[in-house]
């Protein structure tokens, strides 16, 4: 079993399902799934009273190796330093 933390918590409108994403505690993994709306709920005000107490979410969540498999690689440093990158070499010019 692999700890795992809520990255994000989002709703569609369009379907009325709640989107978690979840990532593995070493941000290599990302896992995302449709909830059910209540289910959802509950979990956003169990994370708002962690995150309004200081102490955490006191959440645990635990992903299997059979869901993991379902996983796709998680964004990590790696990705933010190659967009930084592409950034800091962009010139007047590039623009028009």
């Amino acid at each position: 079993m692999t700890r795992m933390r809520v990255r994000q918590l989002t709703s569609c409108r369009d379907h009325r399902r709640a989107i978690i994403v979840l990532q593995d505690v070493g941000r290599h993994l990302a896992l995302t799934f449709y909830a059910d709306p209540d289910d959802a709920r509950r979990l956003a005000r169990k994370l708002d009273r962690g995150r309004k107490a200081r102490s955490g979410a006191n959440v645990a969540i635990f992903a299997s190796p059979g869901a993991l498999d379902h996983g796709k690689p998680a964004r990590g440093p790696d990705a933010a330093g190659h967009v930084v990158g592409w950034l800091e070499r962009l010139r007047p010019e590039d623009f028009g």
